[in-house]
């Protein structure tokens, strides 16, 4: 069953003179399948994949998520989707250095419904998914790059989003520690959650069970 459904679904950026970001395309997307987008930067790569996540609405075509129409969605709209369907993880773990791993990872949490007893439950599940739980009191200016980055996979997981997405989750890594992050993210197979890797690193094909490849803003299935 797809989760994800692109119908010639594209981007312009307007301007004196319009620009093409991504030109039209159609994309079907399975529940719990891991998808790598690759391409050169500036392809159009984060385009598609924030279409998909919900950050942006395209100029053009249809998309639905589980079947509901996403493309007419006001940016209140969109900022619900996001906060109960789609996790992000980005090239900067973007985490609050002076709170504990176990601060930044509850942050995650975006319901004021959920109990702080709840709260801290899930956030302590979410780092043991990462090899973590031994860091819940460390404050998170001490942690290495990968550590940092394994923060960032939890609080994206926290909520349980039916969709992951990465954005370049390797670009400031070394090569060893980059290597443990992929494995880490196409690991999470188990847990039923779409995953979605953008990434230029050609090492991301030996991981995704599909490549999608986006080039000029043409993509290739």
């Amino acid at each position: 069953m797809s989760l994800i459904e692109l119908g010639d679904v594209g981007f312009e950026v307007s301007g004196e003179v319009s620009r093409t970001v991504l030109h039209p395309t159609s994309l079907q997307i399975g529940t719990g399948e891991q998808i790598a987008i690759t391409g050169p930067s500036g392809a159009g790569k984060t385009t598609l994949a924030s279409i998909i996540g919900g950050l942006q609405s395209p100029s053009t075509g249809d998309y639905l998520f589980d079947g509901e129409p996403m493309t007419a969605r006001s940016p209140r709209g969109l900022a619900a989707f996001r906060a109960t369907n789609v996790g992000f993880v980005f090239q900067s773990a973007h985490l609050m250095d002076e709170r504990t791993v176990l601060e930044n990872v509850a942050l995650g949490v975006v319901s004021t419904s959920v109990s702080r007893k709840v709260v801290v439950q899930r956030s302590e599940e979410a780092l043991a998914k990462v090899g973590l739980e031994q860091r819940v009191g460390q404050r998170a200016a001490t942690l290495s790059g990968g550590e940092r980055q394994r923060v960032a996979v939890a609080r994206a997981l926290v909520k349980a989003p039916r969709l992951l997405i990465a954005d370049e989750p390797t670009g400031s890594l070394d090569q060893a520690t980059g290597a443990a992050v992929l494995e880490l993210l196409f690991g999470l197979s188990a847990d039923g959650v779409t995953l979605i890797v953008v990434s230029h690193d050609p090492r991301i094909t030996d991981y995704a069970a599909r490549v999608v490849r986006v080039v000029d803003g043409r993509v290739s299935a």
